[in-house]
């Protein structure tokens, strides 16, 4: 039986070994043998588990593609991001990329001008399964930045189910995407995605849609800037409509003078969406902010029938015009340790909060007092890291007591 099994381990390495051996390297670019991303996708030289470096001096006008071989790794490289521009074209009337095989990888990519007849066209549409992951890339002036995730139900043959895959987003810009319709989004995750982590972004200026659209089951929404500035006329800054188990740590939330709704974060609204199968919302050591004349309402939640804990609020600062969350017999909100001012007088002491800088000053009334955010679930609700311009992200080092919302407050004599 030793024997079997060894031989079987054996197999087993050898198997293993044999696919990394024959992963390639390919190379796109002006003075590459292939001068187009669209001319790889297609060719039989592209296998499982290949990485594909893309010269950023190369021009990518309409370079569409779809992209069905599984664990592939696409990169940038030169000075810059490699630019892709829709120019018109789209593929599949989709997208710029359609994504259908698993396990898929895109860093350092710049994608532009995605534009179809139905209203959705994306920068990437996102049909395979297992875990896409988007680092360090830049959308913008698309219908949708992100489209999708999850196995599609008539798409690649990847061994995940529906609900199992996940879709890691971190270090990316997001900016003035969507159609103008309120249909169309900076990105917009769908329900076939079992658990999104969207960390250390920039996603601001969405074009009358949200910042951030996400169905899937449980959402990490970490460290990120969301940001309509003086002009930005985004709806939600944050829209889970499914609800689902939901963390939002650490994460700047501005609401400005021109946005079309006045709902900073929605949770579960949509009555005719399917509730995911987990359902709790925990807020903590952010900072929200709303410009909007008219107020709005910083956390709008949807009552639920069996009056559960909907949300969990803790440390946050809640600043500018606006009802802070329901108060409703339906709606239960445990709410603790907050910083809460309806007036714009910067009564919170922010470094400069007409350039989006949101650190507290010194003897801000934020510092030393807010409380240990424990765990939910298992999982720590202590914030690890705070958001750094642009798309980055720095570790969070508590002096004393945790400070109140997203960034805490460093002593003059700290290396920090």
């Amino acid at each position: 039986m030793r024997r079997v099994l060894a031989l079987v381990v054996l197999a087993l390495l050898f198997v293993a070994a044999s696919a990394v051996a024959s992963a390639e390297s390919h190379k796109v670019g002006p003075e590459q043998t292939y001068k187009t991303l669209r001319t790889l996708s297609m060719s039989p030289d592209l296998h499982d588990g290949d990485v594909i470096e893309v010269d950023s001096a190369g021009s990518y006008c309409g370079d569409v593609a779809t992209w069905k071989a599984n664990r592939l790794t696409i990169r940038g490289v030169g000075d810059g991001r490699p630019h892709l521009r829709a120019c018109g074209a789209s593929e599949e009337g989709k997208a710029i990329w359609v994504v259908r095989g698993a396990d898929f990888t895109v860093e350092n990519i710049e994608f532009s001008g995605a534009k179809v007849d139905g209203r959705n066209g994306a920068g990437i549409r996102a049909e395979g399964g297992g875990t896409l992951t988007v680092r360090n890339c830049y959308f913008h002036d698309n219908q949708n930045g992100i489209l999708g995730g999850g196995l599609h139900a008539s798409g690649a043959t990847p061994e995940t189910k529906s609900g199992e895959d996940v879709v890691l987003i971190e270090n990316s810009v997001f900016e003035h995407n969507g159609d103008g319709d309120g249909q169309s989004h900076n990105l917009y995750i769908s329900q076939r995605v079992g658990k999104l982590i969207f960390r250390n972004n920039l996603s601001h200026r969405a074009n009358v849609g949200h910042n951030l659209k996400s169905r899937a089951r449980k959402n990490y929404i970490l460290y990120n800037m969301f940001r309509d500035g003086d002009d930005g006329n985004a709806s939600f800054q944050i829209d889970l409509p499914n609800g689902g188990l939901s963390y939002l740590i650490g994460n700047v939330i501005h609401q400005g003078p021109a946005a079309e709704n006045g709902t900073l974060v929605a949770y579960s609204l949509e009555s005719s969406a399917t509730p995911n199968p987990q359902q709790g919302l925990y807020v903590v050591n952010n900072t929200f902010v709303n410009t909007r004349p008219k107020g709005g309402k910083f956390l709008n939640l949807k009552p639920r029938q069996d009056n559960m804990t909907i949300a969990l609020v803790r440390n946050n600062v809640l600043y500018g015009p606006g009802e802070p969350w329901p108060e409703t017999e339906d709606i239960t909100v445990i709410a603790e340790y907050n910083h809460i001012e309806s007036r714009s007088n910067n009564e919170p002491r922010f470094a400069d909060p007409g350039r989006y800088d949101f650190h507290p000053l010194p003897k801000s009334p934020l510092i030393d007092a807010g409380y240990d955010p424990g765990k939910a679930r298992g999982y720590s609700l202590a914030p690890e890291y705070q958001y750094v311009t642009d798309a980055a992200s720095e570790p969070r080092t508590t002096f004393g007591t945790i400070d109140i919302g997203a960034f805490e407050y460093s002593p003059p004599d700290t290396d920090h």
